[in-house]
């Protein structure tokens, strides 16, 4: 007589292949227990996230390796949202912890899954990025925890950065200096004649910030406001205006 065994409430099943091996082991384990002295792990046979229950008609004890297996059998047949969860859970299968020493885990179905993991993943970001509401809701929490994390590390340097007292600073820099590892030589731009003459043609002349990217204005009435011609300097406008930089206002 076959254990009646249904899968429901986890989205569309398809019983291909894959849905037939997991209802046999189900089976399987139903009518014959593990052996006394196996490594076994509980395994609900409709996962928690999907609905299932710990009541002991939801449960049945299975090796590690069918555990691992039976997971990630869940992967295979069922589809959409239920698909994503199921992946999920199998992902965090192959994770170790002093529970699961025995685990059973193989690197050709973990790659698989990795693959599949990354593939639903996308599909699901671009469909929740078109969402206005959780883009504003996700930028304002990274905000709220790199100003937490920007404190916190501001915090670290400042207990435990070399450069706190002079005597250790020189002492840090000379050793960096002797090592090659000082990344203000290293890796200072300026000290390359190429990198140099590029960083000059951007911030002089023409290109200087205070003409290319900044404008000034100055008014009487403060009202009206008329823009200052800063192609020779700011300095020099000011100068043939007879104006002190306290009148002007910056855009």
């Amino acid at each position: 007589m076959k254990t009646k065994l249904t899968i429901s409430g986890c989205g569309h099943v398809r019983k291909n292949k894959y849905y037939r091996k997991y209802v046999e082991i189900i089976r399987k384990r139903i009518t014959i227990p593990p052996r006394e002295n196996a490594y076994t792990e509980n395994h609900h046979i409709l996962p928690k996230s999907l609905g299932g229950s710990n009541c002991k008609s939801n449960l049945i004890l299975l090796t590690g390796k069918e555990h691992y297996i039976v997971h990630w059998l869940l992967t295979k047949f069922l589809t959409g949202n239920s698909k994503y969860k199921m992946i999920c859970a199998f992902m965090r299968m192959n994770l170790k912890s002093k529970y699961t020493a025995g685990r059973y885990a193989d690197a050709v179905l973990y790659e698989k899954a990795r693959q599949q993991f990354a593939k639903e993943l996308s599909i699901r970001m671009k469909v929740m990025w078109k969402n206005d509401e959780y883009k504003e809701r996700v930028v304002k929490s990274h905000k709220i925890r790199w100003a937490k994390d920007k404190e916190r590390l501001s915090e670290f340097v400042r207990e435990y950065s070399p450069f706190k007292t002079p005597e250790i600073h020189k002492k840090t820099i000379a050793t960096r200096t002797r090592r090659g590892t000082n990344i203000f030589e290293t890796k200072n731009p300026m000290l390359d004649k190429e990198s140099k003459k590029k960083k000059l043609e951007k911030t002089s002349g023409a290109n200087h910030w205070l003409r290319k990217r900044r404008k000034f204005f100055y008014s009487i009435n403060n009202i009206d406001w008329i823009e200052i011609d800063c192609s020779n300097g700011l300095e020099d406008a000011l100068r043939k205006l007879n104006f002190s930089v306290g009148v002007v206002m910056r855009m």
